[in-house]
């Protein structure tokens, strides 16, 4: 039986957490529901509009390209919502632009983004399908940017890797699904056509 991706997320909780931390708030304080509801979505788009910010810092050029896009309507209304995807833009333009700069102003090894972008890869991999190709600009962090051509190497290979092997765990159930469901309808159409 078909499920769809969200019931395959039921496991991975991090796109949650923030909700999760507003409504916590909320309620210790006393609030009511909709004030809670108000507030969870608030501290989201807090949260998201954090995160473009610090985009905006770190990426090299362009800053106002960036600003654009993460004032959007739609991805404002996405960022103060109770969606996963709340969390998952405004990492994934903390890790876009991340990329950017490393990969252009990035002169010597900053092992501290590097970790970041291998956490934000892992992290962000299960949430969409779509999301998956993100890891893969790993590969085009230069080299001096990483240290000596062996370390490069493993990190770049162990981001991917890594990333694709969470992406992996999450979303099983849906790759069998997929692999085997045109299988199935085959079988099924021929079942059909001999009776």
């Amino acid at each position: 039986q078909f499920q769809s991706q969200e019931e395959y997320l039921e496991g991975y909780q991090l796109p949650r957490l923030i909700p999760a931390v507003g409504i916590t708030v909320a309620r210790l304080l006393g609030w009511g529901g909709i004030l809670t509801a108000y507030f969870a979505r608030f501290l989201c788009l807090a949260v998201y509009a954090a995160f473009a910010a610090l985009a905006c810092h770190w990426l090299p050029g362009s800053k106002m390209g960036l600003a654009v896009t993460a004032l959007l309507p739609i991805a404002i209304h996405l960022g103060g919502s109770y969606s996963y995807d709340s969390l998952l833009l405004g990492l994934a333009f903390v890790m876009i632009a991340l990329y950017l700069h490393l990969t252009f102003e990035g002169t010597a090894p900053d092992i501290k983004k590097l970790v970041l972008i291998a956490l934000l890869c892992i992290a962000i991999a299960p949430l969409k399908s779509v999301y998956i190709t993100l890891p893969l600009f790993v590969l085009l962090i230069p080299q001096k940017a990483i240290g000596s051509k062996g370390r490069a190497l493993i990190y770049k290979l162990g981001t991917v890797g890594a990333a694709f092997a969470h992406f992996g765990c999450y979303n099983l159930g849906f790759i069998r699904y997929s692999v085997t469901a045109p299988a199935a309808a085959a079988a099924v159409e021929a079942a059909a056509v001999e009776t």
